[in-house]
């Protein structure tokens, strides 16, 4: 649990600011909770106790949140983007679905962190994420089904499309909107023979 985990910091390493996926889980996101917990180091540097892990980035203009009252945690979007940054790629994929599809980001938010700081850390991580998303599809299960229906000819429909239901919101994998289709992935997988994708409607 990332509250429990923010606690524990407070406790080990008062003052501290809490970075990267503790503090994205803190804010929602879906990450899992390995590893040791990302900490700010001042300029000074310093030593962190066993089970949290230093870091030296600037965190000027960013909004704080603090927890617990000896701990504060980076701002959603902060956080967010760095778990995306330094996570392994794989997580950082499926985490980015995740985010885009309940739209706590955007493709802007990671275009604008590239274009304001070029040369950090994460920097090409994120320009990959960017690539994989170009096209709309925001999961690999969604880019191999939309690769299918490329491959097979099949046009007239539009990735996560945004239709409205009783007065909520919903984002569709796959839309056919005229033929008011809409198309759910729950799952793709790829081997040496092929791909195969689940599709629901």
């Amino acid at each position: 649990d990332a509250r429990t985990a923010l606690l524990a910091v407070g406790v080990a390493r008062p003052g501290s600011v809490v970075l990267e996926r503790y503090a994205a889980a803190f804010h929602g996101a879906p990450v899992a909770l390995t590893g040791p917990v990302d900490v700010r180091l001042g300029k000074a540097g310093g030593s962190v106790p066993a089970g949290l892990r230093g870091r030296f980035v600037a965190i000027d203009g960013d909004v704080l949140r603090s927890y617990g009252g000896a701990v504060t945690v980076t701002s959603p979007r902060r956080s967010y983007l760095d778990a995306l940054a330094w996570m392994p790629p794989d997580e950082a994929r499926s985490a980015l679905a995740y985010l885009l599809t309940h739209r706590r980001l955007s493709c802007a938010d990671l275009t604008e962190r590239l274009d304001r700081a070029p040369r950090a850390r994460g920097n090409g991580q994120l320009r990959w994420l960017v690539e994989r998303v170009a096209d709309g599809a925001v999961s690999e299960a969604e880019e191999v089904a939309h690769g299918l229906l490329r491959g097979g000819g099949v046009d007239g429909w539009e990735a996560n499309g945004t239709i409205v239901v009783g007065g909520r919101r919903y984002v569709c994998d796959v839309l056919f909107r005229r033929e008011r289709v809409a198309v759910e992935i729950v799952k793709a997988f790829e081997a040496k023979t092929g791909a195969t994708v689940e599709l629901t409607m």
